[in-house]
């Protein structure tokens, strides 16, 4: 998806428009959204919570296998992007597609 990006919900997600309908998806059934954090290990824990709230927005609950799935991988490398790619003040970026 392209598009000029908007700030949606106080959790700090970007939306590429059109503007979601349902669970957070567009007209065709997808979604993207994508959310910058600091390169800290609780920036490492937000972005795994964030992406799982996300899924839970698009109707996916908190202990499905494709949440469970979502979050460990979501865990797995934003640890790493803190651990071996982190620089002073600098921020790693978390994206979740839905098809």
């Amino acid at each position: 998806m392209t598009g000029t990006r908007t700030t949606t919900a106080a959790d700090g997600w970007q939306e590429d428009p059109p503007a979601r309908r349902g669970f957070g998806l567009n007209g065709n059934g997808y979604g993207s959204l994508s959310r910058q954090f600091p390169s800290t290990p609780q920036g490492a824990q937000d972005a795994r919570h964030a992406a799982v709230r996300q899924l839970g927005q698009w109707g996916f609950g908190p202990m499905e296998d494709v949440s469970c799935a979502v979050a460990l991988v979501v865990a797995e490398l934003a640890a790493n992007a803190v651990r071996h790619g982190s620089l002073p003040g600098r921020e790693f970026a978390v994206r979740v597609d839905y098809e």
